[in-house]
């Protein structure tokens, strides 16, 4: 098997289809790239040479995307952010009862997520008081 971005390609697929195993590198990237290297819509990845796969490696990192670890911790942090953020509206935030809800218990407990979890991942600032 071939490693390209730190992916084990399929042998036994077309080149084209075979680097959609990249996360974020679909069908069209991937006929891009297959044209920049300049390689037959036919080629597969078992009959890829040494110097054609560094030549599809180079190809996909000037695509400039980013793929695999790198957009996968970029989406959970986004994720993280925009979840940890205390919804804001035009009067502010909002009222406590409208954020409480009751548990199994029976008691009121907050649905949004705390703001020392979030502060704890360095996703809220707290600011003081003057």
């Amino acid at each position: 098997m071939a490693i390209i971005a730190g992916v084990n390609i399929p042998d036994n697929q077309r080149l084209e289809i075979a680097l959609t195993a990249i996360y974020s590198i679909g069908r069209t990237t991937s006929k891009k790239i297959v044209g920049d290297v300049g390689m037959g819509d036919t080629t597969r990845a078992r009959d890829l040479t040494d110097e054609d796969l560094a030549r599809v490696r180079s190809a996909v990192e000037r695509t400039g995307l980013l793929i695999e670890g790198d957009l996968r911790r970029e989406t959970q942090l986004n994720i993280r952010r925009l979840t940890c953020t205390p919804p804001q509206g035009p009067a502010g935030p909002r009222t406590a009862n409208k954020d409480q809800r009751p548990n199994k218990a029976g008691t009121p407990t907050d649905s949004r997520r705390s703001e020392a979890s979030c502060s704890s991942l360095g996703l809220i600032t707290t600011r003081k008081r003057q």
